[in-house]
């Protein structure tokens, strides 16, 4: 560059410098990086353009106009969230750069989107050692970040910084993790954001943000507006407008949600108590206006929640159990019992004397369905002991009666308690017997399907898996039929069978497709019960088909949900594929997974597990020529199977 643009640069260039610059010095640095573009090609990166102020701004547009026919690149970095410090002059630049004069190449916006959950899980098994769960760290990971790259580094850096996460010293390192993924807590930056972006708003849209936060799921100009009158329908959308401009807010069809729900939980959490119970008083009673739980479920269900909120016990009481009744058909199981939770803190409100004991037994029972159905086994727990404090009279109320055997029994039967579980079902006849007869009185699709696959699961029981197969497809079929009910949990359970008889009979490939229908349908309809099963037979499958890393994903984060559902039978299965899985890696203490195994195995009285587990074993003492335990537990093994084989026998 010119002398006089030389002086000019090392004068800006030196903080000790108190002399006055002379010339442009944006024009000076323009040229200078024109001349280094001769030389080889040139990036030059600008970050956080929207902090710039007219002197960095009016550099950039020279920037610009110098690498007109050089081999330069000018990447500019700005958050869209962020208030500019100079809006219109960087408007104003943006613009010309998007329409330049002359041989200057026009501006290309480039719009970097969050990471989805593939791409975060795709990160983490790249990083983490095997041993880590990394199909839940993924999952965590993506919730607390929603794919925002600086929040996934600002996570993982803080992981490291604690001591919780530490290199396996391997080439490329791979990092083991010291504590649940559960317990990753937020990023400390987010919370600062948060402040500071609450801080930067008028008063009014601070008003609204709190009205938008106590209604949650129904930000509609129209209900807005006629919730919190007086308001103009203008005030509404020019709130919206401005507050989705500033990432508050994003459009989702005709209504508009938060960004990211710790947005709405932050803004929640700081409104003060009496506001908030006067907001959700006058967001339920908006809702009323909608109708009765048959005609609009969705907005009894948010009247249900606002009720709540607002401490209103009684008028809640009378309509948690029209709603639980239309949830119950349309819903997953997760919604259901969490209306049967709001109902039983409502009743917990009142006098004992006024509390409604058929409304509470009803509560009761259908909460107690839900968590088994959701995997919520502390909750289901005290949901059966309440249960069976009520003395229940068969005699007076015969259905409540036999409802509540029937959930002890499917507990007890989940524990492996086979002797309680037939004893509180009475099962004094063959499984084929009932299952006939059930099919033949079932008055509706979803009676008559699920007859027929619980009869497959017989079937598959006893080898016959032809006719396996051939129940399915006629239960799928039945399904076809009324096509408007939920079927969820049912299709989960026969994608579960299907893949079991397509395993048996020699198509592993298909099987696991079928297995990934399964966790599919497990997940949508909210039925973890069957989630870890799903897991861990996904995880075999894979391992069958030589997906190693896939296979062991699924079969560690099936052994931590059944952990966490006191599935003892899936975690022997998940524990099983592991096992078989790690016995071809040197080092790993492959009899330490089996013995686990073969305990959950016994728990569960899951004898086929315990067969295959004691099998395993037989065969690593083998191979250390420990003969004499090799043939105690083949034998065990053996006696076991016959044992199974005498049991379906008798009951089929």
């Amino acid at each position: 560059v010119a002398p006089i643009e030389a002086e000019a640069l090392l004068a800006a260039l030196d903080p000790r410098s108190t002399r006055a610059i002379e010339g442009s010095v944006s024009l000076a640095l323009a040229r200078f990086f024109a001349g280094e573009a001769q030389r080889f090609p040139l990036v030059l990166v600008l970050e956080d353009v929207h902090h710039a102020r007219s002197a960095t701004l009016g550099a950039i547009a020279r920037f610009a106009q110098a690498f007109a026919g050089v081999p330069a690149l000018l990447l500019l970095t700005l958050d869209p969230e962020a208030d500019p410090a100079r809006p219109a002059e960087l408007a104003q630049l943006l613009e010309r750069l998007t329409h330049p004069e002359g041989s200057v190449r026009p501006l290309v916006r480039i719009e970097l989107a969050p990471l989805g959950q593939e791409a975060v899980q795709d990160l983490v098994q790249r990083c983490f050692h095997h041993g880590v769960p990394r199909l839940r760290l993924a999952r965590v990971l993506w919730e607390r970040s929603r794919g925002n790259p600086g929040l996934i580094s600002e996570l993982l850096e803080g992981l490291f910084e604690r001591g919780e996460a530490r290199s396996d010293g391997g080439d490329p390192p791979r990092y083991t993790l010291a504590i649940a993924p559960e317990d990753l807590p937020l990023p400390g930056s987010l919370s600062t954001s948060i402040r500071e972006r609450l801080a930067r708003l008028g008063p009014d849209s601070r008003r609204w943000l709190e009205r938008f936060a106590v209604v949650g799921g129904r930000l509609e100009p129209e209900f807005l507006m006629r919730t919190f009158p007086p308001c103009e329908r203008t005030e509404i959308d020019t709130v919206l407008t401005e507050l989705v401009r500033r990432g508050w807010l994003e459009a989702a069809g005709t209504r508009f949600r938060f960004t990211r729900p710790v947005l709405r939980d932050a803004i929640y959490r700081g409104i003060p108590e009496e506001r908030r119970l006067r907001l959700h008083r006058m967001a339920a009673a908006r809702l009323a206006q909608e109708g009765q739980p048959e005609r609009s479920p969705e907005a009894a269900y948010q009247r249900a929640f606002h009720l709540r909120a607002a401490r209103e016990a009684r008028e809640l009481l009378t309509l948690i159990r029209p709603l639980i009744e239309v949830v119950a058909r349309r819903a997953s199981p997760a919604r259901v019992l969490r209306l049967a939770r709001w109902g039983l803190e409502a009743l917990g409100d009142l006098p004992p004397r006024a509390r409604p004991l058929d409304l509470e037994l009803y509560l009761l029972e259908v909460g107690t369905d839900a968590a088994d159905r959701v995997g919520d086994r502390r909750l289901e727990r005290r949901l059966l002991d309440r249960l069976a404090e009520r003395e229940i009279d068969p005699e007076q109320e015969p259905e409540s009666a036999a409802r509540a055997a029937l959930l002890h029994a499917r507990y007890a039967d989940l524990r492996g308690n086979l002797s309680l579980a037939e004893h509180l079902l009475e099962r004094f006849e063959g499984a084929n017997v009932l299952l006939e007869r059930s099919h033949r009185v079932a008055a509706s699709a979803r009676q008559r399907a699920k007859a027929l696959f619980v009869r497959a699961q017989g079937h598959v029981l006893s080898d016959r898996l032809e006719d396996a197969l051939s129940d399915l497809d006629a239960g799928h079929g039945e399904l076809r039929r009324d096509p408007s009910q939920p079927y969820g949990d049912l299709l989960a359970a026969a994608w579960l069978v299907r893949a079991r008889a397509l395993r048996s009979s020699g198509q592993p490939r298909r099987a696991l497709a079928a297995a990934k229908r399964a966790l599919e349908w497990t997940r949508r309809s909210g039925e973890r019960r069957f989630e870890a099963e799903a897991l861990a037979r996904v995880g075999a499958l894979s391992l069958e088909s030589n997906l190693v890393e896939e296979a062991e994903a699924h079969l560690r984060e099936a052994r931590l949900l059944a952990a966490e559902l006191e599935d003892g039978r899936s975690r022997c299965l998940a524990e099983i594929g592991l096992a078989v899985l790690l016995a071809e890696r040197p080092g790993e203490d492959v009899r330490a997974v089996l013995t686990a195994a073969l305990e959950h195995a016994r728990e569960a009285n899951f004898r086929r597990g315990e067969a295959v587990a004691h099998a395993l074993l037989a065969r690593l003492d083998l191979e250390r020529a420990a003969l004499d335990l090799a043939l105690r537990h083949s034998d065990e093994a053996m006696r076991l199977l016959d044992l199974e084989a005498d049991l379906r026998r008798a009951i089929m």
